[in-house]
């Protein structure tokens, strides 16, 4: 079944430091293993404590200018050639969080994009939390990809926080109180896929197009899927030009962001995962017809696409639910009334 929902992006402010004394905390610590061998990823994931949990909170680099997200993820790494598991896991602990632990058992595995994580149990014997040393921790983004940041999270915020992988966090905040599984539980996450949504508008109209020769894909605005590092921003304003063949889009704001989740039905698709979708309220270039038709090269082939302006009221519905935001458009997003 397919949804959009809202992300929540909760205010969890790092903690201090805090001197941890031996045994009196637990850490779920979350590894990457490959189905064919155990090997480097810089891929992470996160978190655990008591009822509270250590989460690092992942900030892209360009939050700071309003169109990022961030979400949470719980302490780990990738598996060194050398190291098993276990020491993997004591290592990314000491390196991430500034803690020193004992592993008790795994707890989890969990299937992502043909590869499986796996997610242990542990318990904190010396350090202090927030002092980790490793690259990422620096508060920098050295990488590309974002910086990281370790706080404490309720545990009964995890399912309310964009925690990942949601299906591990579901079962921290399950377990809290209720007991953890004597087996590991074989979990599966949906691969991520991130989108950009275009909201184009002209005196108080949005721009939508429809496909000439597949009418049933419906009424649509200009999106698609943004690049490994690309900005929501700049992959909305490439989606705009490649799909209308017009150039001179600017931003006028992002307007939110909420998760899809996109099952392809289609002949000779078999996709299911989740569409993390940006949506932007951007400004057309002067100019522009009140009708034309491009012929857009897709991923999938090229189409021709026939664009028209509509009003964008709140009873507007488009295709895959694209119409999430509409409503704020219809209530002067850009400061020109919807006729």
């Amino acid at each position: 079944m397919q949804r959009c929902s809202r992300i929540h992006e909760p205010k969890v402010r790092p903690r201090r430091p805090i001197e941890v004394g031996c045994g009196v905390e637990r850490i779920l610590v979350a590894l990457r293993r490959t189905t064919d061998a155990l090997k480097k990823s810089d891929d992470s994931r996160r978190l655990r404590r008591g009822d509270r949990c250590p989460c690092s909170c992942f900030v892209r680099a360009h939050v700071k200018k309003c169109d990022g997200l961030r979400y949470y993820l719980f302490p780990g790494g990738g598996v060194e050639p050398d190291e098993t598991v276990r020491e993997a896991a004591i290592r990314e602990a000491a390196e991430e969080l500034g803690l020193r632990v004992a592993i008790d058992r795994p707890v989890a595995v969990v299937t992502f994009g043909g590869k499986e994580q796996v997610y242990l149990l542990a318990h904190s014997i010396a350090g202090t939390f927030g002092t980790g040393t490793g690259e990422e921790m620096t508060g920098r983004d050295v990488s590309g990809h974002g910086s990281y940041a370790p706080v404490w999270m309720p545990a009964g915020r995890l399912c309310d926080a964009d925690v990942r992988p949601r299906a591990v966090a579901e079962l921290v905040a399950g377990c809290v109180h209720g007991g953890w599984p004597s087996e590991p539980l074989r979990l599966t996450e949906l691969a991520r896929v991130r989108k950009a949504l275009c909201y184009v508008i002209r005196d108080g109209r949005l721009l939508v197009f429809r496909h000439r020769d597949h009418p049933e894909a419906g009424v649509q605005v200009p999106a698609g899927t943004l690049h490994d590092d690309e900005s929501p921003a700049a992959g909305a304003i490439r989606k705009c030009e490649e799909e209308t063949g017009r150039f001179g889009f600017r931003i006028a704001r992002r307007l939110g962001g909420c998760d899809y989740e996109f099952r392809d039905t289609a002949p000779g698709f078999k996709r299911h995962e989740i569409h993390e979708r940006h949506f932007f309220a951007l400004q057309p270039p002067a100019g522009l017809p009140d009708r034309w038709s491009h012929l857009a090269e897709e991923g999938n082939g090229d189409f021709w696409f026939e664009f028209s302006w509509v009003p964008p009221r709140p009873d507007l519905v488009l295709a895959g639910e694209q119409h999430a935001y509409v409503a704020q458009l219809a209530v002067d997003a850009l400061g020109n009334p919807a006729p």
